[in-house]
């Protein structure tokens, strides 16, 4: 009987630990994005140059960029829009790591007031909303 016992508590321990390796039992993270900013380049690491708010009538594009955490292989969508009205909408998949740079850009539409709706997975309210203009 004693032995039962043992062998009935070991079995319960050795799910317990296996269970918890998997990660099971712990709330799902929300995804996240933080430092959504548009910028003039991608470095040779892919991280972004610098931080922008408006663009020279003369850019070629115009490229938003952002850190998207606990969202693996999760659709990204961005919507841009000129003076208020929807131009293109693009859409990437992020990777498997967690941070991840996640981007877009669109060649440049000429002068106006410009944002970008950025919006993680089914999401129908933006993550972020990136204002900026071209003069």
């Amino acid at each position: 009987m004693k032995n039962k016992k043992i062998v009935l508590v070991l079995l319960v321990a050795i799910i317990m630990i296996m269970f918890a390796a998997c990660g099971g039992g712990g709330a799902a993270k929300t995804p996240t994005l933080t430092d959504a900013h548009m910028t003039t380049e991608l470095n040779d690491n892919g991280n972004p140059a610098d931080t922008v708010d408006t663009y020279a009538a003369t850019a070629e594009q115009f490229i938003i960029t952002g850190q998207l955490k606990n969202a693996p292989q999760t659709d990204c969508t961005f919507v841009w829009k000129k003076d208020g009205k929807e131009i293109t909408k693009t859409t990437m998949k992020s990777g498997s790591m967690s941070p991840q740079l996640i981007y877009s850009m669109i060649e440049n539409k000429g002068t106006g007031s410009y944002s970008v709706d950025i919006l993680i997975g089914t999401a129908t309210t933006p993550a972020a909303t990136i204002n900026f203009t071209v003069k």
